[in-house]
């Protein structure tokens, strides 16, 4: 979890909105699996809409990448594969 903004490879990583953000890739080089889990109380037979923002630090040839992926899981079952490719001198948000 990273509270406001957050400065490195001369790239500004802030929050989409608000003051704090979760970086879900570690470092530039990692290529583990890495995660987060909630838990999110339903009702039966009740409609639920799911948003999240995917981040992406575009940085070829450093150690930061170019791409950003994030994988959503629900009851361990892939529910989807989000990616953010967007570039720019800033954290882009997608």
């Amino acid at each position: 979890m990273v509270s406001g903004a957050y400065v490195d490879h001369g790239i500004i990583a802030d929050a989409e909105d608000g003051h704090q953000w979760l970086d879900l890739t570690g470092s530039g080089v990692s290529t583990g699996t890495m995660g987060v889990t909630q838990t999110v109380s339903t009702v039966a037979g009740m409609t639920y809409s799911l948003t999240f923002w995917v981040g992406n630090a575009f940085k070829p040839g450093g150690d930061l990448g170019t791409i950003s992926t994030v994988g959503l899981k629900i009851h361990g079952t892939c529910a989807g594969s989000f990616t953010n490719s967007a570039q720019g001198a800033a954290l882009n948000w997608q």
